[in-house]
């Protein structure tokens, strides 16, 4: 007998409405009718379609996906199909932004469901980051000391665009450490994005000093509300819930308020 959840839960159903309209003949199909229907509309598509799927996303999903990973690795499988024309992403909006980002003009992105966000990738607005940066310039910090913004992939395009601007990168959470020494040789300072944790979490882990940039009435207050001349490191101080799961726990992840990441290796020690 099949253990798996039903492709809808009947709370997503009640209130399927309130998220996008779908066609009443989709609506009201069982999960085996929309099984097939995603079968056949695979087979009969061929290799114009590729569907990624998130770690994150339930069996239901995952079972249909031609690839499965992380956001980094599934935005690397658009260029390595050049003959899908349509590349559906089970994920949340800034992957499917960084894989249309990778696209060709060919080819058409596509996110089913348009209302899936990430509270980190929200972590830092555009405006927000505007303001910090001219607070930075207005101080003569940015150009006295130079300041180098890096920003986590979980993070929306427009701010990986700023980022780029301003001579920054996108790092990932293995590669976060190496990023920051990255930046550190062509700047004094690193501003890192979306959140706080982490990078102060990676620069607690090298035996750099950091502090907790407050921007806007959605960043909670950290360690200061502004550079100090010993800070080599300001994040954005936003509020994000830790993620675990069996392949990343937060003593690896780093992305948790630094009390839960010590929580999490005293447990593992135990």
């Amino acid at each position: 007998m099949s253990t798996l959840l039903p492709v809808l839960t009947a709370y997503e159903k009640e209130h399927l409405s309130e998220r996008q309209p779908l066609p009443e003949r989709y609506v009201g199909l069982s999960d085996e009718e929309m099984d097939v229907r995603i079968r056949a509309a695979k087979e009969k598509l061929g290799r114009r379609v590729i569907i990624l799927g998130h770690h994150y996303q339930r069996d239901e999903v995952i079972k249909f996906a031609d690839h499965v990973g992380d956001s980094y690795k599934l935005a690397q499988q658009v260029s390595r199909h050049p003959d899908a024309e349509f590349i559906v992403f089970c994920g949340v909006h800034f992957m499917a932004e960084s894989a249309d980002v990778l696209s060709a003009d060919h080819q058409q992105v596509i996110l089913p469901d348009l209302a899936a966000g990430c509270s980190m990738s929200d972590m830092a607005g555009p405006d927000q980051l505007e303001m910090c940066w001219n607070d930075l310039v207005q101080m003569g910090v940015a150009e006295a000391s130079g300041v180098i913004p890096v920003t986590y992939i979980n993070s929306a395009a427009a701010i990986k665009a700023f980022v780029g601007e301003h001579g920054g990168v996108v790092c990932t959470s293995s590669n976060a450490a190496a990023t920051l020494r990255w930046a550190w040789e062509r700047g004094e300072r690193v501003l890192f994005l979306p959140d706080q944790h982490l990078g102060r979490n990676t620069a607690y882990a090298m035996g750099v000093p950091s502090i907790a940039w407050s921007c806007g009435i959605r960043m909670k207050c950290g360690a200061g509300s502004r550079p100090t001349l010993s800070a080599r490191l300001e994040s954005f101080s936003g509020r994000v819930i830790a993620r675990c799961t069996r392949s990343s726990p937060c003593a690896r992840f780093r992305i948790c308020a630094r009390h839960i990441l010590e929580f999490a290796l005293l447990c593992i020690r135990r």
